[in-house]
């Protein structure tokens, strides 16, 4: 079991191919079929599927303190903005600290469906793969900057793990080469 256990992380990241393809796969579809992108039914769709449950979830943490696991909640406003995965201090923030992927679940659903929105109002579609290529070079810099900047420095430290998490896996921008899109 321990050596299953050490390979969780996997099943975040499949989460995220998966929801990424599945979403803008629906986004994508729309625009082969030269139909317009409904942001606002897109965002009304997402909000009734996630954020109900969210903050029902939330207000538990909040309004009962004996439900925390252990340590600090981070400042609600984190939460209902969805950017906990900013910043994120495992020292002093633990508790509830697994919603980071809610948060780049959320930042990702914000953004797509803008983003293809003005390609098709500026008629930049077939420009779409310069974007997606410089996003992607864009957060590979930033997460290798991330890694000489705050990682190496820390590797024979106690600040390790902790770095690691606040600054290459729980930040979107570093997370952005796991969302997939088709």
């Amino acid at each position: 079991l321990d050596t299953v256990s050490k390979f969780g992380w996997t099943g975040v990241d499949l989460f995220f191919v998966l929801s990424g393809y599945l979403i803008s796969s629906q986004l994508f579809l729309k625009m082969a079929e030269n139909k317009t992108i409904g942001v606002g039914d897109f965002y009304a769709r997402r909000f009734f599927r996630i954020i109900p449950a969210f903050i029902f979830v939330v207000a538990l943490y909040f309004c009962i303190p004996s439900f925390k696991e252990w340590g600090d909640l981070p400042s609600i406003w984190r939460f209902l903005t969805f950017t906990q995965n900013i910043g994120l201090d495992l020292r002093t923030e633990r508790t509830f600290s697994h919603a980071w992927s809610l948060c780049i679940e959320e930042q990702f659903y914000l953004l797509l469906p803008v983003i293809l929105a003005l390609l098709i109002y500026f008629k930049a579609e077939k420009k779409g793969v310069f974007l997606l290529s410089a996003l992607f070079l864009v957060g590979f810099t930033a997460r290798y900057y991330s890694w000489q900047r705050f990682i190496v420095p820390a590797i024979d430290t106690d600040d390790f793990g902790v770095n690691w998490y606040k600054y290459i896996y729980y930040p979107a921008h570093s997370c952005c080469r796991i969302y997939c899109v088709p």
